[in-house]
């Protein structure tokens, strides 16, 4: 299966591993490819001109909301 991956703002490569959609909202879930304990979770919002681009979340709430879903979405793929 191949990955999308995309250059964060730390220079790094990551893999595009899930999505997630909440509150009108998509989350792409991200793991770097070097180093696969090394993961985070970013918004997709879409600017005026219709692009799309990936930001940080606002919120620690948001973060860990968005974690509840991830859990949720996968509670039966883990023991």
């Amino acid at each position: 299966m191949e990955l999308d991956v995309m250059k964060l703002e730390d220079n790094q490569e990551y893999a595009i591993i899930d999505t997630i959609e909440m509150n009108n909202n998509k989350y792409l879930v991200f793991s770097n490819i070097e180093d696969e304990m090394k993961n985070c979770i970013r918004k997709v919002i879409t600017k005026d001109d219709g692009q799309e681009y990936v930001v940080r979340l606002d919120t620690e709430k948001e973060l860990e909301l968005v974690i509840e879903k991830l859990i949720e979405k996968h509670k039966g793929e883990f023991k």
